[in-house]
């Protein structure tokens, strides 16, 4: 019963194994496929934002993105329950595409910028296809992402082999069945054959 007590928490680290492969997988076809654009950064600033637990939706929703100082003035909505406040780097970018200016607004880490401040010169990746799509021009965390994946797998293969597939090992045979037959004890010199077979 074991195997059955272990699969939940199997199962949490293989989908945290899935999800890793899919963010290197990720990162990885962002550097091959996405071109490089030098940028610069506009503005980068901490803020907060609140998050609220509608009455009648399951996601959370955010109430307010502003000031660390000013977000407890935020008014929550009729309704509204839980409420979280996290702190985020959120800022601005200017960055070139074939000598046209573009602008990023948002969330820093969402186009793989971290710790920066205004005026910083960077080097980022665009979507092609969608060029307000940013991300950083190296795979950041690469070395923790492989040990993470290199460890859920190892781990779900054990445990798949150990429980389903090594199969139960087989039953002490018994030590009689495996005896050698005994020889029959020599004729006394002169006595006939009997036919029957003496043992010890």
């Amino acid at each position: 019963m074991l195997k059955f007590v272990l699969l939940p928490f199997v199962f949490i680290i293989g989908c945290v194994g899935t999800a890793s492969i899919f963010v290197m997988g990720a990162a990885i076809q962002h550097q091959l496929n996405w071109a490089p654009t030098s940028a610069t950064v506009l503005r980068a600033e901490s803020l907060c934002k609140l998050t609220y637990q509608p009455g009648d939706r399951l996601l959370r929703e955010t109430a307010a993105i502003e000031p660390c100082g000013q977000i407890g003035e935020a008014v929550l909505p009729t309704g509204a329950s839980k409420p979280r406040i996290f702190t985020e780097e959120r800022g601005a970018i200017a960055y070139q595409i074939d000598g046209a200016e573009h602008y990023w607004e948002g969330k820093l880490s969402d186009a793989g910028v971290y710790n920066v401040k205004a005026g910083d010169a960077l080097t980022l990746l665009y979507d092609p296809r969608e060029p307000n799509r940013l991300d950083a021009a190296e795979i950041k965390g690469w070395r923790g992402g492989l040990l993470i994946i290199s460890i859920c797998i190892l781990i779900v293969s054990l445990y798949t082999w150990f429980f389903w597939f090594r199969g139960e090992p087989p039953p002490p045979k018994s030590p009689r069945l495996h005896q050698e037959p005994r020889r029959p004890l020599p004729r006394p010199f002169g006595a006939a054959p009997t036919g029957r077979v003496f043992r010890a």
